[in-house]
């Protein structure tokens, strides 16, 4: 799979590289937002999954200055979905613990994790049943996991 993984924390990365990249996936990092944003409007290739930290730095973009914080998560999440479908499957990684917000993105067809609770072990099988419950349910069943 390809995966995309939007995440600022240099541990988080870490766990989600020791995680996917073994299991033989092909992972982009994108540290900012606006290398995100980069990503999803200029790779012709393939994206399979993209694992998103919802409170990340915009980067130098001066169109980003405003868009701190969750804004900055709702952004890349919109591009994305602009981007790559509405059924394109976005994991958001968070530390924040507010149901409101788990609901934002849970309503927009994304799986939540807190960052405390992200178990590497468990990530793959995770990740591949996220995938192919999203595939399923968009009626693509045109690849594998």
């Amino acid at each position: 799979m390809n995966i995309l993984v939007v995440e600022d924390e240099l541990h988080t990365i870490i766990a989600v590289l020791m995680a996917l990249r073994d299991r033989k996936h092909n992972i982009l990092e994108a540290p900012r937002i606006d290398v995100a944003l980069d990503i999803l409007r200029n790779r012709t290739q393939p994206l399979d999954l993209m694992i998103l930290d919802i409170m990340m730095d915009p980067g130098p973009l001066d169109l980003m200055a405003t868009e701190f914080g969750l804004r900055a998560g709702k952004v890349v999440l919109l591009e994305a979905r602009a981007r790559r479908g509405d059924d394109f499957p976005v994991m958001v990684l968070t530390n924040i613990d507010d149901l409101t917000i788990h609901s934002y993105f849970e309503e927009r067809g994304c799986e939540v994790w807190l960052k405390e609770d992200f178990p590497p072990r468990d990530a793959e099988p995770r990740v591949k049943a996220f995938v192919a419950a999203r595939r399923s349910a968009s009626g693509d069943h045109t690849r594998g996991i």
